[in-house]
């Protein structure tokens, strides 16, 4: 009976070690809980405040007129505050196409560059739109009885806080800022009359001199007039747009004289021929007009 006694005694004292190591456990879990679950909630919270402004700021944005991918991708940037700023303050000074511009000039940037268009195909907020799951890892993280239990929870929850995913773009867009505003009226004035003079000297047969404008206009009255016309139409709109365009620093000025000084070198050839090949004289930077000579 002594025998069995004392095995029932050594039982019983190694249950009642186990027993108060597992509540030594809990009671170090509980405060691993308590010391690590409100800092990671708090940044939780911040961060998805942070990512609500942020969508607010894109749907705004899309209302304007913004394709969805360049909206997100300005916001990611940190350039998309300025740009809603500039509009919303220039009102009527803004180019009406300043919007359509900055759409086709960055869907094609977002377009060409792989890891780009991955940033932002993913977006601002990944899992931290998962309110579901998010208040599922949180209840798994309290409810966990073990460590074991526990680090898994945790390593989900922190899912949910973005320090897994970049979701910012380091490079911003090279948008010049004074750009993008209409011209002003003398502006407007001097590309017609740099494109005006450049025209005359090389089509002189369709001007003729008006001593009331005291200046050469196309001659309405002789037959191919209306090609030449066309032609001065195409090359103010061309240096119109480089004036107002956000993705060059060319002043007005200095965007006439890019304008007059592509199409010069075709002085000497046919009217059509210009009208026909103007816009790959523009695009096509190995262009040479000398092949149609």
């Amino acid at each position: 009976m002594g025998f069995v006694k004392g095995v029932v005694e050594e039982l019983n004292r190694q249950e009642d070690l186990r027993i108060r190591a597992d509540e030594f456990m809990q009671t170090q879990l509980s405060r691993l809980k308590d010391s690590v679950l409100p800092d990671i909630m708090e940044r939780i919270n911040s961060r998805t405040d942070s990512i609500k402004e942020r969508t607010a700021r894109i749907d705004t944005a899309v209302e304007m007129g913004f394709t969805n991918r360049v909206a997100t991708a300005l916001e990611m940037t940190g350039q998309l505050n300025f740009q809603l700023a500039k509009i919303l303050d220039g009102k009527d000074r803004i180019d009406p196409d300043y919007i359509t511009t900055l759409n086709l000039g960055l869907e094609e940037r977002i377009e060409d560059d792989v890891e780009l268009s991955k940033a932002v195909g993913i977006g601002l907020s990944g899992d931290l739109t998962n309110s579901e799951g998010q208040t599922q890892a949180m209840l798994n993280a309290y409810n966990a009885t073990s460590r074991e239990d526990f680090d898994s929870a945790l390593a989900n929850l922190m899912s949910y806080t973005g320090g897994g995913t970049s979701k910012e773009i380091d490079k911003p867009f090279d948008i010049t800022a004074t750009k993008g505003y209409k011209i002003s009226l003398a502006d407007q004035n001097n590309i017609k009359k740099q494109v005006g003079d450049t025209l005359q000297v090389m089509f002189n047969d369709y001007f003729k001199y008006d001593q009331e404008m005291e200046r050469f206009i196309i001659n309405p009255n002789k037959a191919g007039s209306d090609k030449v016309e066309n032609l001065m139409t195409d090359l103010e709109q061309k240096a119109t747009e480089l004036a107002e365009s956000p993705f060059n620093t060319l002043s007005p000025v200095n965007a006439v004289f890019e304008v007059v000084n592509k199409v010069r070198p075709a002085s000497g050839l046919d009217v059509d021929i210009i009208n026909t090949n103007l816009d790959e004289a523009f695009t096509n930077p190995q262009f040479n007009w000398d092949r149609y000579r």
